[in-house]
Parts: C-alpha cells; sequence; structure tokens
C-alpha cells in the first residue's frame, strides 16, 4: 500500500497533494520500480509531471535508472518531447549515451520524433552521441532522414554527422532511406554534399536513383553531371 500511493500519486491533479505525499518520501522509496522495471522518475517523466520529476531529483533520485528495455527517463521525454524534463535531467546527470535494448540513444528518439529544441539540447551537451548506431546500424541523422524530419535533419547535418554509415541489414545508406521515404529536400541536401553516394548499391544492387520517382531522378541526374564523367552517367542510364 505504501508502495503503490507513491505511483498513484503522480496521477494527482492536485499539485499541493502529490507534494504532500512525495515529501514524505524516503531514501530507500526513490528507486521502487513497477512491474515494467519503471521507477516513480520514469513514471513521473511519461507523464509529464515536471514537478514531481524536480521534487524526485531533489531528495535523490537516480536519474540513471532503465525500464525492462533499457529506457532510462531522458529516453522517454526525448521521445515525447518534453523540452524542460529533458533539460533538467540533462542538468542532472542523465546519460546521453545510453542505450535502449535496440541501441536507440535519446539523439535517436528526439531526431526521429522531430524534437529539434532537444536535438540541440542533447548536441551542445555531447558532441560524441551523434554517431552512434543503433543495433540496426541507424544513427540519429539517418532515423531523421528516414522519418523526414527536415529540421532534425539539418541541425545534425550542421553538426557534421556522419552521412555514410550504413543499415545493417538492408545496406542501405542514408541517401537510400531518404529517397525510398520520399523526402526529397532531405535526400537532395544529401546527394550535393555526398554526389559518391549516388552510385552506391544497397544489399538488393539497388543504387538511390532506383528508388526514385522520375521527377527526381532528373533532378539528381544534374548533380551526377556536375561530379561524374560521362561513362558513369551512361552506366547508371543503363540500369
Amino acid at each position: 500500500m505504501e508502495r503503490n500511493k507513491f505511483f498513484a500519486a503522480i496521477d494527482f491533479e492536485d499539485e499541493s497533494l502529490a507534494k504532500s505525499i512525495f515529501e514524505s518520501i524516503s531514501e530507500a522509496q526513490l528507486n521502487i520500480f513497477d512491474e515494467d522495471e519503471r521507477t516513480l522518475l520514469h513514471n513521473a517523466v511519461s507523464k509529464n509531471k515536471l514537478f514531481i520529476v524536480e521534487l524526485l531529483i531533489s531528495k535523490g533520485a537516480n536519474v540513471n535508472t532503465f525500464d525492462d528495455n533499457k529506457w532510462s527517463p531522458l529516453h522517454s521525454c526525448c521521445s515525447s518531447g518534453y523540452f524542460e524534463i529533458a533539460r533538467l535531467l540533462l542538468e542532472s546527470g542523465a546519460d546521453c549515451r545510453a542505450k535502449t535494448s535496440s541501441g536507440c540513444t535519446p539523439l535517436h528518439y528526439a531526431a526521429s520524433k522531430g524534437h529539434e529544441d532537444i536535438v540541440k539540447l542533447i548536441i551542445a551537451k555531447e558532441r560524441s552521441v551523434i554517431d552512434i548506431q543503433d543495433i540496426y546500424g541507424r544513427t540519429a541523422i539517418f532515423m531523421s532522414a528516414c522519418s523526414g524530419k527536415q529540421e532534425c535533419f539539418d541541425l545534425l547535418f550542421q553538426a557534421n554527422a556522419d552521412l555514410n554509415l550504413k543499415e545493417n541489414a538492408t545496406g542501405d545508406t542514408i541517401l537510400h532511406a531518404a529517397i525510398n521515404g520520399f523526402h526529397e529536400e532531405i535526400a537532395y541536401k544529401i546527394a550535393s554534399k555526398n554526389p559518391e553516394m549516388l552510385m552506391v548499391k544497397n544489399k538488393d544492387g539497388k543504387i538511390p536513383l532506383d528508388l526514385s520517382s522520375k521527377e527526381f531522378t532528373e533532378e539528381l541526374f544534374e548533380i551526377i553531371k556536375k561530379n561524374f564523367d560521362p561513362n558513369s552517367i551512361e552506366k547508371l542510364l543503363s540500369k
């Protein structure tokens, strides 16, 4: 019963009542967890209860705990776009290099969901997280290209994120992914910076142009003409 009252209090709309319950929490109770191994802090973060997050952290709650899928509270708020909570967790020592069971960092989720303010926050805090790959080989910029999150892509692009890493299973480059998702502005930016990527085949033997619409293929050929000899162009046309 004592345990359940803290989890229940997270849902209270009355802040003063919730605070009065958490004021009595002991050090041992701070990091209790539910059936999914989610702590009180996990639950407060997932429900965007900033005042409870502040209270728990002030009392010494561990910001680097993990549930049964290896999600930390920071993963949760970065996925949901809770900027103020993300900032507080980072200021309190949350590890932005932590990985879920699928190998994703908080930046992967922020970038793939389009939370550009959190992307800015993380890369300002820890630039070394930018090129971390998940278990599928995808980086944060790769995921932003897949999902068409232009602002997040641009932030990572400007931060010199590596564009040359491939998805493990398919061998797709980030250019394959952007074109396959019909995110042509992103694809054009990638091809303009790395024109040689237009020639790279995935594991099915397909180059990015094989996935492109006729109209966009014509735009990409303008890049090819500027960067490759006529034989290369002829080779691509014959595919």
